[in-house]
């Protein structure tokens, strides 16, 4: 029995209860449970502004993040910088017809007429570079400026099994405030080591010759614990795997030159330098420089980077941060980390083409919430979902504070023209992201960019596309007013559509609102080999934008705020535009003013000025966007049958030209299409399960479009070495003929 003595606090008051409940003491228990779920279930569904299962720091009424939109104006002036940094400002003239009524005309063949010259940045990818020779091998024939769509790939690369990068980096971690901030965490609480202690501190940059350049012992090996003070770095680097070589760019490459010839001219590689004093940068082993002269550019951190006191940068999102200044780089091009592989054949047609534009992989049910992740510098193993929430931060300011989806582990279209405007917008964001030069510094404020700029550009695409019905087609007289008649045909159009929607509401699978409606991706396939652009099969269009915002809420309540929304599932992409549909409440989504037939003395309907209506559609866009993303899918079902964006949202060309040719040219730029392909993600930690994984990817050679293999490795040099010979083995069997550009065993 135990001693009064030696009870704790939390036993006497155990025995207590059981004491005077002897019989009820568990199933009091459970209803004192069930009753405060019951409670924080009720709150939840019953109160707007009570969201109690959300986290993170919402900073005004109804835990929405405040909307904060930065001023684009700017976007209308040139940046600096010259070539390589336009913004599509002009398009080619047929696509104003492509958009309109999406018609392509005969001469546009290809075969007869040059599509990607002479028709503006929108009609070609044009690069800054001069052409170059069919030097290196590459297939084809294909050089700069020769007749078809060409984009670029663009590595990063690092080799972090070099001694010298390895000293490098060693001086800048005790420079570091991360390093330093996670050490002190660490001696504080006793917590195992993972940062080797310091090796010099503030003087630890005087290690290298005065000229600023490493000793020459060091990059043989010789020198480098000599110089960490005799300190032996006993503890394990938490960040080891992300700076490993196990050769997969050789590989990576060797897939392109397989899988991608003729869709490219040049492939950049973005290499750091170890020695800046004497310009000297990483080069892979096995590339020759000789035949690769002219295809394959080693591009050296400094090139890219505005502010080169930012380097050395061992922070993969800091240099992708200014990935758009690589010099002569395609307007869009393929962006590869060395450790993605293409399993397929691959045209532009899975990557940017004019008429359906940017290619985008999504996760639809993998969401991305906007609430940051906040590091406090007590890890130095800060994920990928940091970089994610803290970018979906940013744009949630700027759009809506919606969940988004996650962006596939495939290769990523990117725009140099696209991330300069991002750059206009969010220069101080991007400019922090590249002063950071190891991941979790600033707190881990970073912008991822393949995901910043996905989803930028759609939510611009969708805003161009309300804003053009709001200001060109609700304002039918375009007297800066809404009157009361036009305020009116909009709401019997949405009273007839919740008429159906609710008459449907039984129906599985619903029936459409439009049995003739015509998705903007019907014939595609005809119509880009119409401009003579190859269909490989590897992408398959699941949805564009021009539709509507492809991920509105499967189950969004457009009778209570987006905030308050009990569930954040968008529509799968897998459900068919016509089945999908949504409830518009006239009353929370337009409010009473909209809704007022109001009229003056003499008995006249008073209109909405400029402003008040300005204000209803910033909250119907972007607070409450789950009405803004409903209004957008109501305009496109009962569009009508006729092919093309006329009958939804594009101005009148015959009343308002130049609007009509602004609104085309952004729907040219910001266009793009979500889609499917067969693709895996595989990380490699331990040598049986290794093996086991990458045998998969053998067996699904023929289907995989693409295949991410990343390492996950811990540092026991043992297991290091046997994952890698595995991992060789499999990447020499699964690309066992080399690329032009490799020197000769």
């Amino acid at each position: 029995m135990t001693s009064l003595h030696t009870m704790t606090i939390p036993q006497l008051l155990y025995n207590n209860f059981r004491r005077y409940f002897p019989t009820h003491a568990k199933s009091l228990g459970l209803v004192l449970v069930v009753v405060f779920i019951a409670l924080n279930l009720l709150a939840f569904f019953s109160f707007d502004s009570l969201n109690l299962f959300s986290s993170g720091d919402w900073s005004s009424a109804g835990g929405s993040i405040p909307i904060d939109r930065r001023e684009t104006s700017l976007l209308l002036s040139e940046p600096r910088g010259g070539q390589g940094q336009r913004l599509f400002k002009t398009s080619p003239t047929w696509i104003q017809e492509w958009f309109q009524f999406q018609r392509l005309n005969p001469e546009l063949n290809a075969e007869n007429y040059d599509v990607w010259e002479g028709e503006g940045d929108l009609g070609s990818v044009p690069s800054s570079s001069s052409s170059s020779s069919n030097e290196g091998g590459e297939e084809k024939g294909a050089t700069r400026g020769s007749k078809g769509l060409k984009i670029d790939v663009v590595y990063t690369w690092v080799n972090g099994t070099d001694e010298a990068l390895q000293l490098v980096k060693e001086q800048y971690e005790d420079l570091s405030p991360l390093y330093q901030s996670v050490r002190e965490y660490e001696q504080r609480t006793g917590r195992p080591p993972t940062v080797p202690p310091p090796r010099g501190g503030r003087n630890a940059l005087n290690r290298l010759l005065p000229d600023g350049s490493v000793p020459p012992s060091a990059k043989q090996g010789e020198a480098a614990a000599a110089l960490r003070g005799g300190a032996s770095r006993t503890t394990q680097d938490a960040t080891a795997n992300r700076f490993r070589d196990m050769d997969e760019l050789k590989y990576s490459v060797r897939s392109v030159a397989q899988y991608a010839q003729g869709m490219f001219d040049r492939i950049h590689i973005l290499t750091t330098e170890v020695d800046p004093a004497r310009d000297e940068a990483q080069v892979p082993s096995w590339l020759n420089m000789e035949a690769s002269q002219g295809v394959i550019e080693l591009v050296h951190h400094d090139q890219i980077f505005e502010k080169t006191e930012d380097l050395p940068s061992f922070n993969s999102l800091s240099i992708e941060s200014q990935i758009h200044h690589i010099p002569g780089v395609t307007d869009v091009f393929l962006y590869l980390n060395d450790d993605v592989f293409l399993g397929q054949p691959m045209s532009a047609a899975d990557v940017w083409t004019p008429l359906y534009g940017f290619v985008f992989h999504m996760e639809p049910t993998l969401l991305v919430p906007p609430t940051p992740l906040v590091s406090h510098g007590e890890t130095l193993a800060i994920g990928e979902w940091n970089s994610l929430q803290y970018s979906n931060h940013l744009l949630s300011k700027q759009f809506g504070a919606r969940h988004r989806s996650y962006i596939a582990h495939v290769p990523h279209v990117l725009s140099a023209p696209m991330l300069h405007e991002i750059q206009t917008i969010w220069p101080d964001d991007i400019q922090q992201t590249a002063s950071h030069r190891f991941r979790g510094e600033g707190e881990a404020k970073d912008i991822q960019v393949s995901f910043f700029m996905a989803h930028y550009v759609m939510e611009r695409l969708r805003e161009t596309q309300l804003e053009s019905f709001w200001k060109y087609r609700l304002d039918a007289n375009q007297d800066g007013m809404l009157d009361w008649e036009e305020r009116e045909a909009l709401v019997q159009k949405i009273e007839r559509w919740n008429e159906v929607h609710v008459k449907n509401q039984g129906y599985y699978p619903r029936p459409p609102y439009n049995s003739e409606f015509s998705s903007f991706l019907n014939g595609s396939d005809e119509k880009l080999e119409q401009l003579g652009i190859e269909i490989t099969g590897s992408s398959t269009y699941s949805l564009s934008g021009q539709d509507g915002y492809p991920f509105m809420l499967e189950y969004g309540d457009t009778s209570r705020g987006s905030q308050a929304q009990p569930r954040k599932d968008p529509y799968s992409y897998f459900v068919p535009l016509e089945e999908r549909s949504c409830y518009f409440n006239l009353e929370f989504c337009l409010g009473p003013e909209f809704l007022s037939n109001d009229t003056d003395s003499n008995g006249v309907s008073k209109g909405l000025d400029m402003m008040t209506s300005t204000n209803i559609f910033q909250r119907l866009a972007f607070v409450e966007f789950h009405c803004g993303d409903c209004l957008l899918h109501i305009l496109r079902q009962t569009g009508g049958p006729e092919p093309g964006l006329q009958a939804a949202f594009l101005p009148l060309e015959d009343k308002n030209p130049d609007a009509f040719k602004t609104v085309t040219s952004d729907l040219a730029k910001y266009n793009y299409v979500i889609a499917d392909s067969d693709y895996s993600f595989t990380q490699l930690t331990e040598p049986f399960g290794s093996q086991r994984e990458l045998s998969k990817i053998m067996l699904n050679r023929d289907t995989h479009a693409f295949f991410c293999i990343n390492d996950n490795v811990n540092s026991n040099s043992r297991v290091v070495q046997q994952v890698q010979q595995i991992f060789h083995q499999f990447l020499e069997n699964r690309f066992p003929i080399p690329s032009p550009w490799e020197k000769k065993n």
